[in-house]
């Protein structure tokens, strides 16, 4: 793997990002975090660390297993009363040889990039987003709906319910790019530009500075993106 890297910058006037994210080699993840200012970091950097904490081993043992502990201690988290209604979404991926394993709750986003094509892995965990695959309403009336960020699938959304992440393994070629983002990068960003930027020449890091940038003058929303170019080699 040649280059991993991360972006992250919170929203305009906004006090505090309440994204979080990993990049640590096999890992990569991203949360956005629900609750306000007050709370919405804190379960986002709660879902990060139960990720960062495990020890390793069945990848698909080990992605589900930290979904089950972020769910912990995110509910645990929004039963003190000053953080009641902390949630977030996470979005994390487990390289493995010839592919990787995602796990994804929520609607942060998991993206390949292969050959100038952007392919989105996830499905985003949203009302709307239930709403159009059931024919109710078309992708316009989506994206311009009052209720677009209202989360369906969440840690800590569904207080009665266990951690129930979406996951699976996606096969990776070298030179594929992989993408994880919060939705305030995928909201103000379309595939064209996101390919442009990923291909343009310069660092990994580079890219996703310039196209965290962009986002965030589009936008109010924290935005953050991690990525890993997979060695041509």
């Amino acid at each position: 793997m040649a280059e991993c890297d991360a972006a992250s910058t919170q929203g305009r006037g906004r006090r505090r990002n309440e994204d979080a994210c990993l990049v640590a080699l096999p890992r990569l993840a991203v949360a956005d975090g629900v609750g306000g200012e007050r709370s919405g970091h804190f379960a986002a950097g709660l879902a990060i660390a139960a990720l960062a904490s495990q020890p390793g081993g069945d990848p698909r043992s080990e992605l589900r297993h930290a979904f089950i502990e972020a769910q912990a201690a995110v509910l645990s988290l929004a039963s003190d009363g000053k953080h009641a209604g902390a949630a977030t979404t996470m979005t994390a991926g487990r390289f493995v040889p010839g592919g990787i394993w995602v796990a994804h709750i929520g609607d942060s986003r998991a993206y390949r990039l292969r050959s100038g094509r952007l392919e989105q892995l996830t499905t985003d965990h949203i009302l709307v987003e239930e709403l159009r695959q059931r024919g109710v309403i078309g992708r316009e009336k989506a994206e311009e709906h009052p209720l677009r960020s209202m989360l369906t699938k969440g840690l800590g959304v569904e207080p009665g319910r266990a951690a129930d992440p979406d996951l699976f393994r996606v096969d990776l070629e070298p030179g594929d790019t992989v993408l994880l983002c919060t939705d305030g990068f995928s909201n103000c960003l379309d595939p064209v530009e996101t390919v442009a930027g990923l291909t343009a020449p310069g660092s990994l890091a580079l890219a996703l500075e310039k196209l965290v940038d962009t986002a965030q003058r589009r936008g109010t929303d924290d935005v953050t993106a991690v990525a890993a170019r997979l060695s041509a080699g």
